[in-house]
């Protein structure tokens, strides 16, 4: 792209900024989502580890979109407050996930449980 002289400034800028993005989403997902703290020879629990780093980037992600009190917060952010939340399970006759008090003091309950 860069050697074509056809491609004007800005597209070239365009280019690069979507790849950019690309690049944040990989330095994430390796650095907080597991990426690399699995090795395996088998192709099918490599696919599966890489699909579920990605799966859990997507989550997290969509979790800050949706819940308005997380929209300005880091995934980083997003990621220590939602897993600090799921500290209690309880079991009976239904599941119930208890929610710590400090993510119900700070953001409430996310958007899409209400």
């Amino acid at each position: 792209m860069c050697t074509d002289v056809t491609f004007h400034n800005d597209q070239v800028y365009r280019a690069y900024k979507l790849r950019w993005k690309i690049e944040e989403c990989y330095r994430e997902v390796k650095q907080h989502h597991g990426l690399e703290l699995y090795h395996a020879r088998d192709f099918n629990a490599n696919f599966g580890h890489v699909a579920l780093s990605f799966l859990s980037y997507l989550c997290l992600g969509v979790t800050r979109l949706l819940t308005p009190k997380l929209r300005d917060k880091t995934l980083g952010q997003v990621k220590h407050l939602v897993f600090d939340a799921l500290v209690e399970l309880e079991q009976g006759d239904h599941g119930f996930i208890k929610f710590s008090s400090r993510f119900r003091r700070e953001l409430g309950l996310p958007a899409y449980c209400a």
